[in-house]
């Protein structure tokens, strides 16, 4: 699902503000999705990548303690 709307964000949005502090612009929309993703500053794509993990982290020990773990009776894909 996050998928199919990100690709629907990307295809049909274009963020009128910079995208890096040096005044750099979002890709174009007229790019295919992958020429988009390559456009992103590694910098930019580090973020994402750190951005999911600590989530992942964060489900994996409890979710602050408020769900129990999927493997312990969580419902799978219920997300803290």
């Amino acid at each position: 699902m996050f998928a199919f709307v990100g690709y629907c964000v990307q295809s049909n949005i274009h963020f009128p503000w910079p995208q890096t502090l040096a005044g750099a612009a979002h890709p174009s929309i007229d790019l295919s999705p992958e020429a988009q993703w390559d456009a992103v500053p590694l910098g930019a794509k580090w973020q994402i990548f750190a951005v999911i993990s600590m989530l992942e982290l964060w489900d994996e020990c409890g979710g602050g303690g408020e769900f129990p773990h999927y493997t312990k009776g969580r419902q799978p894909g219920k997300y803290p």
